[in-house]
């Protein structure tokens, strides 16, 4: 049986190279946090405008259906004479964007 190699302990950073893990860090944070804004005022941004996005199973894979203006008043409308199940995937989409039922 031969005895396993053992390595001398592996040898610290520098400081050098500590400060350049720190900045990468800090960088990749940095546009975690960007990201994550401007997906929040997208969101934001397309609720205002009137839009509507669903996303759902589909035969390869995934879909998102997006319609803006009098082309989601249009969906939203069908969505909501419909039983089928893209029809009540959709409905909170559309009630989330102002386009729910009106009694």
């Amino acid at each position: 049986m031969v005895p396993p190699v053992r390595r001398p302990p592996d040898e610290s950073l520098s400081g050098r190279e500590r400060w350049g893990l720190i900045v990468v860090a800090m960088v990749v944070l940095l546009i975690g946090v960007i990201a994550t804004v401007w997906a929040v005022y997208q969101s934001a941004a397309d609720r205002r405008a009137g839009c509507v996005t669903a996303t759902m199973a589909s035969t390869t894979g995934g879909v998102t259906l997006h319609y803006c203006g009098t082309e989601a008043q249009r969906w939203c409308a069908a969505v909501f004479s419909s039983n089928d199940a893209v029809a009540l995937h959709a409905r909170d989409a559309c009630t989330a964007a102002g386009y729910g039922v009106k009694p």
